[in-house]
C-alpha cells in the first residue's frame, strides 16, 4: 500500500561487539535474540482457565560471521586462557543498532554476555569461512538514542 514504511533488512542493522571490554569487528552474516525462562501455568480452582506467567531466565544470543582475519578465533582463545588462569573476568556487551527505512534509528544491548561454545571452519575448497558465535546475556535493553 502506498505511505506504508517497508521491512528494514539486515543492512540496516550493525552490531558492536564488546568482548572483554575490547571492541571486537564481527562481520555478522545474520543474528538471533531469544528469550529464554519458565512458563507457568496456575490452575487455580474454580477458573476455568490457568493464570499464564512467564519468568525470564536469561537471552540466548547467536551471531553467526564471517572473518577477514582471524582476530575473533584469537580473541575467544585468549578468553579462554584467562578463565583457565583464573584471571579476574573483564566484562562483555553486544550493542545492536537498527535503522528502520523512516530515518529513526534504535539501539539495543545485551548485558552480561558470556560467550557459548563457538564454532569455526568452511566447507570446502572455494567456500567461504564460517563463524558461529553463540552466548547468552542476562539482560536485553533497548537503549535511547538521539
Amino acid at each position: 500500500m502506498a505511505g506504508e514504511i517497508p521491512f528494514w533488512k539486515g543492512k540496516d542493522a550493525k552490531l558492536i561487539f564488546s568482548f572483554l571490554e575490547d571492541k571486537l569487528i564481527v562481520d555478522h552474516v545474520d543474528f538471533e535474540v531469544t528469550r529464554e525462562g519458565e512458563e507457568i501455568a496456575d490452575p487455580v480452582c474454580g477458573e476455568d482457565r490457568d493464570r499464564l506467567d512467564f519468568v525470564t531466565t536469561h537471552y540466548d544470543v547467536v551471531f553467526n560471521a564471517m572473518q577477514q582475519k582471524t582476530d575473533q578465533i584469537k580473541a575467544f582463545i585468549k578468553e579462554q586462557k584467562a578463565k583457565d588462569a583464573r584471571t579476574l573476568p573483564k566484562g562483555s556487551s553486544v550493542g545492536i543498532l537498527i535503522f528502520p527505512n523512516d530515518g529513526t534509528v534504535a539501539a539495543f544491548q545485551c548485558r552480561g554476555y558470556v560467550l557459548g561454545k563457538w564454532k569455526f571452519g568452511y566447507g570446502g575448497r572455494k567456500e567461504r569461512n564460517k563463524l558461529a558465535i553463540p552466548g547468552r546475556c542476562q539482560y536485553f535493553d533497548d537503549l535511547p538514542t538521539v
